[in-house]
């Protein structure tokens, strides 16, 4: 009689393996298999061979759009897009600072004439896990009588693979007219 091999049979690094090869999407589904496919699939170890992989096949890419919402669609279904429900969507003037390897850098902007902040999120749609970052925010002292000078800022939003980590780069120049 022949023995029937299952899947607890398998090497967790062949499973792996398999289980890399497949969309985002049914894997979050796999998570409730077992606690030891849970372990796995939530493992940095994973996660970066998933990442590898889909950058290897050129799969599971995904393009992100702005259209008053966010809107995500895949590069094999271009004609149908998908509204983003995201950490951000139900506040005013939410903006994406960048994406990369499947995170978005949302930003949503608060602004009063003598001060200005944001709150900064870190979201993996794909997920739907979030994380909020600290934000140092800058206070714009003008005099009211005064409006010559000026403050233009922005972000940048990147993988750094020296260090193997993510980037959130901010500047900041004054301009002064009344020179």
């Amino acid at each position: 009689m022949q023995q029937q091999l299952k899947m607890s049979d398998l090497p967790m690094e062949m499973l792996a393996n398999i289980l890399s090869r497949l969309p985002v999407k049914p894997l979050l589904q796999y998570r409730c298999v077992s606690k030891p496919w849970l372990a796995l699939i939530d493992s940095s170890y994973f996660i970066n061979l998933h990442l590898n992989r889909s950058i290897e096949t050129n799969a599971n890419h995904s393009l992100i759009f702005i259209d008053g919402d966010l809107y995500s669609t895949d590069f094999d279904s271009l004609n149908r897009a998908v509204k983003l429900d995201h950490p951000k969507s139900h506040r005013y003037r939410t903006g994406v600072v960048g994406a990369c390897n499947g995170l978005l850098c949302l930003i949503q902007r608060f602004r009063t004439i003598s001060y200005s902040t944001d709150e900064i999120v870190l979201w993996n749609f794909s997920t739907r896990k979030q994380h909020k970052l600290p934000f140092a925010s800058i206070e714009l002292r003008y005099e009211l009588s005064n409006w010559s000078s000026f403050i233009v800022y922005g972000f940048g939003f990147g993988y750094d693979s020296v260090h193997d980590d993510y980037k959130l780069v901010q500047h900041y120049v004054k301009y002064d007219n009344s020179l």
